[in-house]
């Protein structure tokens, strides 16, 4: 199965781990922008190396990293950042007007969902029509071959991890500034591990992360409107997730074996 590795890991659990880095709260959204993707991709670039010198799979460390960061957040909040005007509930401040992002109406669709797109497409000529992507598809799919032809194996890998926690920093930064307008404890309930899902479903195509992501949140949707009308747990959400991984990995691996 041809995937590429960085595929596998630029929607993984940063979504979930580099929100905190975009703390300013008197600056304006041009700055969140440059400080949560310089935020996310420093985070990223920890795990990008120790794969790269061979030491730890980035399997690991960053699933190690996950307890990390939500720690930072607790201290800053409970610490150095938090409102004066909170006692019963840490949190920090409440962002400037000037450095929320815009929301579509009243509704909770806001300006990331543009950032999104915009880094999905720029993905998706990257990886299909450069030698950039060419070069990354060989390596996801032989990555000591690639090193034989001459590929800048460890380069490829430290950069692209950095670009995928750029991009992931991006997406707290949106969920800091437009949803929640300060920071807070407990602020993703799990986007980065439902993402690493869309990531492994998609195979590398862009047109099949638009396609999951959209699936996936259609399905996290219903799980909360049936937890909340009708009483049904979410785990049964989570069952149903889990279910159709397991059959395109199977279906995936029966075409292999063919």
């Amino acid at each position: 199965m041809p995937l590429v590795s960085v595929t596998r890991l630029r929607v993984r659990s940063y979504l979930y781990l580099l929100p905190f880095v975009v703390w300013a709260q008197r600056s304006s959204r041009q700055a969140h922008r440059s400080e949560g993707f310089l935020g996310g991709a420093l985070w990223a670039l920890l795990p990008g190396l120790l794969r790269a010198a061979k030491l730890v799979n980035e399997t690991i460390s960053t699933l190690l990293l996950n307890y990390i960061a939500p720690l930072i957040v607790s201290y800053v909040i409970f610490g150095p950042w938090r409102s004066s005007e909170s006692a019963s509930y840490p949190e920090s401040p409440a962002f400037a007007a000037g450095a929320r992002l815009p929301t579509l109406g009243s509704t909770r669709v806001h300006l990331g969902l543009v950032y999104g797109l915009v880094c999905l497409c720029i993905y998706g000529f990257a990886i299909g029509r450069t030698r950039w992507g060419l070069e990354m598809r060989a390596i996801g799919g032989n990555p000591e071959a690639s090193l034989r032809l001459g590929v800048p194996v460890s380069a490829y890998i430290i950069g692209s991890m950095a670009v995928a926690g750029g991009v992931a920093g991006l997406a707290g930064m949106a969920e800091v500034s437009a949803i929640q307008g300060r920071l807070v404890a407990q602020l993703s309930p799990g986007y980065g591990f439902m993402g690493f899902l869309v990531a492994w479903l998609a195979g590398g195509s862009a047109v099949g992360i638009l396609a999951m992501a959209a699936l996936f949140a259609v399905l996290s949707s219903v799980g909360d409107v049936l937890q909340i009308t009708q009483g049904v747990p979410f785990s049964v959400i989570n069952l149903l997730m889990a279910a159709i991984l397991f059959i395109v990995l199977g279906e995936r691996g029966a075409g292999g074996r063919r």
